[in-house]
C-alpha cells in the first residue's frame, strides 16, 4: 500500500481473508486498497464485511456511510445515462440495484417508471 501498489495489496489482503473470513484488519485493509485503486463498490463491500466482523470500528462505520452514498450516486448517474442513451434494459437493471440499496426512496421508483 505504501508504495502505491494497491491491486497487489488487495490481493495480499484477500489471501489473509481466505485464511480467516472474519479477520477485520484484513477486510478493512482490502477495502482501503480497493478504494485507493478506484473500486468504490468493492471497497464498500469489504468495509461492510470488516464492520460486520468487528462492529466497534467507528472509523470504518463513517467510511461505510460515505461510500454507500457515493456508490449509490454513481449508480444513479449510470442509470440516468443509460436511460438517456436509450439503453432501457441497462437502466432498469441499474435502477433495480439502486432501489435494492435504498428501497424507501420514492423518487427512484418514479424515475424507473418513467423509463
Amino acid at each position: 500500500m505504501a508504495r502505491g501498489r494497491h491491486a497487489a495489496a488487495a490481493g495480499h489482503f484477500a489471501a489473509a481473508i481466505a485464511a480467516d473470513a472474519d479477520y477485520a484488519p484484513a477486510l478493512v485493509g482490502r477495502g482501503e486498497a480497493l478504494l485507493a485503486a478506484g473500486d468504490a463498490a468493492a471497497a464498500l463491500a469489504s468495509f461492510e464485511a470488516g464492520l460486520a466482523a468487528d462492529p466497534g470500528l467507528e472509523r470504518v462505520e463513517g467510511i461505510v456511510g460515505e461510500l454507500r452514498f457515493r456508490v449509490m450516486t454513481e449508480r444513479l448517474d449510470a442509470a440516468r445515462a443509460a436511460a438517456a442513451a436509450g439503453r432501457l434494459d441497462d437502466a432498469e437493471a441499474i435502477y433495480a440495484t439502486v432501489i435494492g440499496a435504498s428501497p424507501d426512496s420514492a423518487f427512484l421508483y418514479l424515475e424507473l417508471a418513467e423509463i
